[in-house]
């Protein structure tokens, strides 16, 4: 059994990464503190594609299957962990 990723899923991940660096990551810190909502993520989110991963294209979704959902999930999840590791090294308690 091959438990390698496909290109697509590969491409999921590598696009989830990029985006959580470059626009979930250097937000961070600011959102935590004003204690909001980040809107404009989300909407960057939508523009990416990454709010309609598990669904079909027919319905405005990506079409991705369920591994590439959980990558989303997985990458996400990770890099935005260790993006509030690191604001919470700059922030003094």
């Amino acid at each position: 059994m091959n438990f390698s990723l496909t290109k697509e899923q590969e491409f999921v991940r590598k696009m989830v990464r990029d985006f959580a660096e470059t626009e979930v990551e250097p937000l961070a810190a600011d959102i935590d503190a004003e204690h909001r909502f980040p809107e404009e993520t989300v909407a960057k989110m939508a523009q990416y594609g990454l709010l309609g991963v598990p669904f079909p294209t027919q319905y405005g979704g990506a079409g991705g299957d369920h591994i590439s959902l959980s990558s989303y999930f997985t990458v996400l999840l990770a890099d935005l962990q260790l993006g509030y590791r690191r604001t919470e090294t700059e922030v003094p308690a």
